[in-house]
């Protein structure tokens, strides 16, 4: 039974022992054989290499180095260490001054603690935003309540989609959606401006946009939206995105109808167009490239190609 718990006690430090002997005594033993013999050729060469390395500028440079600080550098902070710690132990005038003065931060803060009840008041009107204690826990040195402070500036992050961002440029007016602030609180906020854009990293796609709200304009949590104000512009066509459509290499492209005569009358055809995309939206397509008097096929039950014969559907 002794064997077995001995036993038991070896595996229990094995893997220990075999990760010091991988990471630490077999590169030791190679540095030392490593030592005795040359670099390219891995001949033994026997203290070549340490007769060489005593007139190697650099080494002898970092040695002069290593000794001044050692020599000088060390001495000097044990002896400055060692006055301090004994100068407190006395009791004297000296070591009163030096406890005051590492101690005084903390007298004042357990001071006004005291004072207040063991009531800890925000210096700051604002809104609690998180709570990250519980009552009867202790305290981890990181802000464990946080405040929001309404009375200073506020940031607002909005983020746009690949297909809007062509819109939102620095110094573009924006202006506030919600259906919860009240008319007065959208006329305080005033004209907002997009200060700075940057790439969305959350998603890789579209851009992030910074505005600043004036301080004490909004109510902490609330829910908004942002419009931008961009000058209108007339397109020469529109057409639903789900005519529109798009190959490798980024051409967009639309069917037509068209009619080819044949021995057994009149067919129609679908017919290619490329098209240029002016803008894109959630629902309709500017683009350049249709006559005014086209017709576009808007979907199909069967794929469709150009030149294939198709049966319009009119709507």
């Amino acid at each position: 039974m002794r064997k077995r718990k001995m036993w038991v006690g070896y595996l229990f430090i094995l893997p220990s022992f075999v990760g010091v002997l991988l990471f630490v005594l077999i590169p030791y033993i190679d540095v030392v054989r490593r030592a005795f013999m040359q670099t390219a050729s891995g001949q033994f060469v026997g203290l070549l290499n340490f007769k060489s390395i005593l007139h190697n500028k650099a080494f002898l440079l970092a040695f002069t180095n290593t000794g001044r600080f050692v020599g000088v550098c060390i001495p000097v902070l044990l002896v400055l260490s060692l006055g301090i710690a004994v100068s407190l132990a006395k009791q004297t005038a000296y070591a009163e001054i030096l406890k005051t003065g590492f101690v005084e931060q903390q007298l004042s803060a357990l001071k006004e603690l005291q004072s207040a009840e063991g009531k800890v008041v925000s210096p700051m009107d604002g809104v609690v935003s998180a709570v990250n204690i519980q009552v009867g826990g202790m305290t981890s040195g990181t802000a464990d309540i946080l405040i929001a402070d309404i009375s200073a500036e506020m940031m607002l992050k909005v983020q746009f989609s690949e297909e809007n961002k062509e819109h939102v440029i620095v110094g573009a007016n924006v202006k506030l959606i919600s259906d919860v602030l009240m008319e007065t609180e959208k006329n305080a906020v005033g004209k907002l401006k997009i200060t700075a854009i940057q790439q969305n990293t959350e998603t890789g796609a579209g851009v992030e946009a910074s505005i600043r709200i004036p301080p004490n304009t909004l109510p902490i949590g609330t829910s908004i939206g942002v419009q931008i104000e961009t000058s209108k512009k007339m397109y020469s066509g529109c057409i639903p995105l789900e005519a529109l459509h798009q190959e490798e290499g980024n051409q967009y492209y639309v069917y037509t109808t068209d009619e080819k005569k044949t021995i057994l009358g009149t067919e129609v055809i679908a017919r290619r167009v490329d098209v240029t995309v002016e803008y894109k939206g959630d629902r309709y397509a500017a683009v350049k490239g249709l006559s005014v008097n086209q017709n576009i096929i808007l979907s199909s039950s069967k794929q469709i190609s150009d030149g294939g014969r198709i049966k319009p559907q009119k709507q």
